[in-house]
């Protein structure tokens, strides 16, 4: 039994670091002549594993000439373009001018749902939104929309945009990666240990965080991810700001501002490095308390003054009203 399961690991182990030298393509990717080695070395290590009998040596012997043929063919290839068309064939148009080719549908033993679905897949769900359509050698479908139909980019409402950046894994599961942060200027673990405590969260409460140049993405294990900026100072304590740390169920109180309503303290985010804009912001609230009070003061006064005239004018025109009655009654 520990004979068959030693077999079955080393061929398992050959076999993987054989698809791997081929290449990384994914089974979808696969040329047909890879896709057929593949197949066959599958089976070739099946037989030894599974039959005791049959010595190891007669799996590993058949997959490393299978390994060795895939060498020999892909270099011809790529000398070759006249043996790569008939190894691997060329690409076909399928669809022109939002016209299905039934022609070529038929010569290519495929239906109008396996169309469509490459169609979807590709975003688009009528072929009159596409110009052309190409089934690549690969069995992929290629898509080049009708001008009216593509995506808005920048460069067609002329709008400049800061180059894009690779988002680096920094922290992943608790953990920093030494080697990912090495290749980051100015980005240093104590940097990022700043960050975190500025966040009131701690190293083993980080699900992953990236960094894209000066933008940081933090996704805690536990509430929702947060996005942060970090500046050009060379001090690590001034050079960390949070500029975004909304959530999806917050709502934007009277200025505009959003306010966490969880463990994370707001003031920790929203506040400066040495603290001094939430002492700020706490004076101003303070005074502007102060100057409201102060200006509903006088208009309490004016409303009880006002209060005060219209009871003594209501008494006057009684008084009034019953000296005239009592006139009335003397004369009768």
């Amino acid at each position: 039994m520990l004979n068959l399961f030693l077999r079955c690991l080393i061929l398992y182990f050959f076999l993987l670091l054989a698809m791997r030298l081929m290449g990384k393509r994914q089974l979808g990717e696969l040329q047909p002549f890879e896709l057929a080695i593949t197949l066959v070395a599958s089976e070739l290590v099946c037989i030894p594993m599974a039959d005791a009998t049959i010595p190891i040596i007669y799996g590993i012997i058949p997959v490393f000439s299978l390994f060795l043929v895939h060498i020999i063919i892909t270099k011809l290839a790529t000398k070759s373009v006249r043996f790569r068309k008939f190894l691997n064939g060329k690409p076909v148009i399928l669809i022109k001018d939002g016209n299905i080719l039934p022609d070529v549908m038929k010569e290519l033993n495929m239906n109008i749902d396996d169309i469509m679905e490459a169609l979807r897949g590709n975003g688009y769900f009528s072929p009159s939104d596409v110009e052309y359509a190409i089934l690549e050698t690969n069995g992929s479908l290629t898509v080049l929309p009708k001008s009216q139909n593509k995506p808005l980019s920048a460069e067609d409402i002329g709008i400049s945009l800061p180059k894009a950046q690779i988002p680096v894994t920094v922290i992943m599961e608790g953990e920093f990666l030494g080697e990912n942060l090495s290749k980051l200027e100015g980005v240093t673990k104590e940097r990022m240990l700043t960050l975190l405590d500025r966040l009131n969260m701690r190293q083993h409460e980080v699900l992953v965080l990236l960094v894209a140049g000066e933008d940081v993405f933090l996704q805690p294990y536990r509430g929702n991810f947060i996005t942060a900026t970090l500046s050009s100072d060379e001090d690590a304590d001034t050079g960390v700001s949070v500029y975004d740390a909304t959530m999806p169920d917050e709502q934007p109180d009277e200025g505009g501002e959003y306010v966490r309503d969880d463990s994370m303290p707001a003031q920790n985010i929203l506040a400066g490095a040495n603290g001094t804009d939430g002492e700020n912001t706490a004076a101003q609230g303070s005074e502007t308390e102060q100057n409201e009070s102060a200006n509903n003061a006088p208009s309490c006064q004016n409303t009880t003054d006002s209060g005060e005239e219209n009871a003594s004018e209501s008494a006057n025109t009684s008084g009034e009203n019953d000296s005239n009655d009592a006139s009335k009654e003397k004369k009768q």
